[in-house]
């Protein structure tokens, strides 16, 4: 015989019924892991009481936990890096080369190699006659070529010549030397005169021709020392030369007297 105590069965059932009802209003007053534990020992209350089994409790939803909601983290966004543009080049400017005019020798520049367009090597006959060059009428004594005549209203002095045929008549003379003189010192830059690349012309300042040629050497002419004048030259580049010849305004300004391509790195008399 039991010594537990007997409930008759509406008893029972009412009993049962209340502990239900208590398990389930449960939500308002416990959470989490203490209301599981409160609603299992109700339960089993519950089933020892009534007399049924585990069935009872899974029929009656009080074993059927709720799913918990566990929130689902949020992928934090890497930061993207901006590209560096890529700078975009300056383009270089523009130097504007000026044309050689074959009848203004004011526009004729001298290189080492050449002058008014015309190289070391070519005829020199249709920029001679462009510009109103003559033919070298002696060329017993001087080289064939080209030059004008001097004389009082003659402004600067042009000769282009084969040197190294001197003493021969060349019918069509071709370049091996230019040369650009004034017959007396100028106090301004003479316009009238070619140029080389760097800018100096006839009557440029000494110290102009310095500052343009940072190389440029001093060497030696046969009238040098009788007359004052000094020699520089540039070079050599190919074996040929820029020659200058220095003298001195009458108020003592050294400027540029004669300007040279050749293969002399001073002033020689070609004719004798």
């Amino acid at each position: 015989m039991s010594d537990q105590p007997t409930f008759d069965p509406r008893r029972k059932a009412a009993i049962r019924d209340l502990v239900v009802t208590n398990a389930a209003a449960t939500p308002g007053r416990a959470g989490g892991r203490k209301r599981t534990a409160l609603i299992v020992t109700l339960v089993l209350l519950a089933v020892s009481i009534s007399g049924g089994t585990v069935a009872y409790a899974l029929g009656t939803g009080l074993l059927d936990p709720k799913p918990v909601a566990v929130p689902t983290e949020t992928a934090t966004p890497t930061a993207s890096e901006t590209p560096t543009p890529t700078p975009t080049p300056t383009p270089e400017p523009t130097v504007a080369v000026p044309s050689e005019d074959p009848t203004d020798p004011s526009t004729w520049v001298l290189g080492f190699d050449q002058v008014a367009g015309v190289h070391v090597g070519q005829s020199v006959s249709a920029v001679a006659a462009a510009a109103g060059l003559v033919p070298v009428d002696d060329t017993v004594d001087c080289p064939p070529g080209f030059w004008n005549v001097t004389g009082a209203d003659t402004v600067v002095g042009i000769s282009l010549l084969e040197a190294e045929k001197r003493g021969s008549a060349v019918p069509d003379p071709t370049l091996t030397y230019a040369a650009f003189s004034l017959r007396d010192p100028s106090e301004q830059v003479v316009a009238a005169s070619p140029s080389t690349a760097a800018g100096i012309r006839l009557g440029s300042p000494e110290s102009d021709l310095l500052s343009a040629y940072p190389d440029i050497q001093k060497t030696h002419s046969k009238y040098d020392e009788t007359m004052g004048y000094t020699t520089y030259a540039v070079g050599p580049e190919s074996g040929r030369y820029l020659v200058f010849q220095v003298a001195a305004t009458p108020s003592g300004a050294r400027t540029v007297i004669r300007m040279q391509s050749s293969t002399d790195d001073g002033v020689v008399d070609l004719c004798d």
